[in-house]
């Protein structure tokens, strides 16, 4: 009779180290990716912000994903204006962070698991750089130099657009110097 209730205690106690070395905390500034069996939604992987889950041995693995932020310091040179062989040079910073949305973080999750935080910085800036490309190709340096916080939300705006489908969002973006070339 000992014997069994000794092999029930150890066999409980064997059972709960197991349960929790394979239950996972999420911290707040991290999402968790745990991917592996089919869910009900069909995607093969969920997305977990806060709190945390079991993640079931063998069958499901699970990855950490950064939520940021990420500072990305901003200098274009040479870039054209409405007014033909004007050029200018923009220095700028922005902050952009993984979206807390459901929808946005699962893109997110698709986009940027196992990427370094300098590789979506990398991303976030070609975007960024685009559309400020863009922005000052519709102005003149007068335009542009009176009013950098007109190129700024512009630029916002329509990164956060590009920004929507890989799962990311501009905290802040700001010109902080315009020069004229040439």
């Amino acid at each position: 009779m000992i014997i069994y209730v000794t092999l029930i205690v150890v066999g409980t106690i064997i059972a709960l180290l197991i349960y929790a070395s394979r239950y996972k905390k999420v911290p707040p500034n991290k999402a968790m990716v745990v991917y592996g069996r089919r869910t009900a939604d069909g995607l093969g992987y969920m997305v977990i912000t806060g709190g945390g889950t079991f993640v079931v041995p063998i069958i499901e693995k699970y990855e950490f994903m950064d939520m940021g932020p990420y500072s990305i310091d901003l200098e274009l040179n040479n870039l054209p204006t409405k007014i033909m062989g004007t050029k200018v040079r923009v220095k700028g910073s922005s902050t952009i962070v993984i979206s807390h949305d459901k929808k946005k973080l699962y893109a997110a999750a698709e986009h940027f698991l196992k990427k370094t935080p300098q590789e979506i910085t990398e991303i976030a800036s070609k975007v960024i750089e685009g559309q400020i490309y863009y922005a000052c190709k519709t102005m003149s340096y007068e335009e542009i130099d009176h009013d950098p916080a007109v190129v700024a939300n512009q630029v916002f705006e329509s990164s956060n657009q590009i920004f929507i489908d890989m799962g990311l969002e501009i905290r802040s973006l700001q010109i902080i110097d315009v020069k004229k070339k040439g």
